[in-house]
């Protein structure tokens, strides 16, 4: 786990609006950064770090806030009238295996929940949903050079959404939390679970709490996390760097390659943590330049066209 850098560089610090939100004073938060797949991909000890957690946040991309809250904490309360009502949202999910696990490590925790995602009406949610699809079929092109002409177009836009939505949920944390403590004379233990791309809240919320100096400690938990091209071109992006022809074919390439390792029989089966197979992708193409991901995006189309 990695603390609070207080020799941080304001130069390399995400350009989020700071004086938009504050940090409850005496918070001890600790963010787990990570892909949301599987049960494997959950930290050790869940349900030790959930009930030790005063309050607990998880991502919730979509939800109506006041609502998930309410039916989180009647779970972690085991009211039986939403334990088999929150199964069958897990089931339904996108991550059903992590949601499952999740949950039942919550159930009875005795954690307060808030819930500071953007909500389903926030016209966010519909741009994001779009430009992720936009950015899968390009991918699937076969003229390479389209591919990486859209796809170059195409990521300031996702990465804007992406800033903005991080944005509002470092506003409803300020808006939220406190909502949720009762006695800041000693430190509420606050545990929250982000994937791994959203890495650079942990950097902001460190910054803030160094800037407010009222006594609250960050730290993540990024055992789980992968590397990836995604968030090393978003980092760019919030540095204000031009993303490249490379940069965008890499993306590219990494969509390509994780959409074909999702279609394996070890993907479904869900016993690997993410982090292994995503690492493996990572590393195989940091090192490309544009003409061999040419190369290693045709023939692997080749391959998803006859399988």
């Amino acid at each position: 786990m990695s603390a609070v850098n207080h020799s941080n560089n304001l130069e390399n610090i995400a350009p989020y609006n700071y004086d938009a939100f504050s940090l409850p004073e005496n918070i001890d938060l600790t963010i787990y950064l990570g892909p949301h797949q599987f049960a494997a991909d959950l930290p050790p000890g869940l349900g030790r770090i959930l009930k030790k957690a005063d309050v607990v946040i998880p991502e919730a991309l979509g939800s109506i806030r006041e609502t998930e809250e309410q039916m989180l904490e009647q779970l972690v309360e085991n009211d039986s009238t939403v334990v088999h009502l929150i199964g069958r949202v897990a089931t339904q999910s996108q991550n059903p295996l992590w949601k499952r696990e999740f949950y039942h490590a919550l159930r009875g925790s005795n954690s307060k929940v808030a819930v500071v995602d953007i909500e389903h009406t926030d016209p966010l949610l519909s741009k994001s949903n779009a430009l992720a699809h936009y950015v899968i079929d390009a991918a699937l092109q076969r003229d390479h050079d389209r591919v990486v002409m859209v796809t170059q177009q195409a990521l300031p836009l996702r990465f804007d959404i992406q800033q903005q939505r991080e944005q509002k949920i470092l506003e409803q944390i300020g808006l939220r939390l406190p909502l949720k403590i009762a006695d800041t004379t000693t430190p509420t233990r606050i545990a929250m679970f982000y994937g791994g791309q959203h890495a650079p809240l942990y950097d902001a919320l460190a910054h803030k709490a160094q800037l407010e100096g009222n006594g609250s400690v960050i730290t993540k938990d990024d055992r789980f996390a992968a590397s990836t091209i995604e968030l090393d071109v978003y980092s760019k992006f919030l540095s204000g760097e031009q993303i490249s022809e490379v940069d965008a074919a890499q993306f590219a390439l990494e969509r390509l390659m994780t959409f074909e390792y999702q279609a394996s029989p070890a993907f479904k089966a869900g016993k690997i943590p993410s982090k292994v197979p995503l690492n493996k992708i990572y590393s195989a193409i940091k090192p490309l330049g544009i003409d061999a991901i040419t190369t290693a995006h045709t023939a692997l189309l080749e391959t998803l066209s006859s399988s």
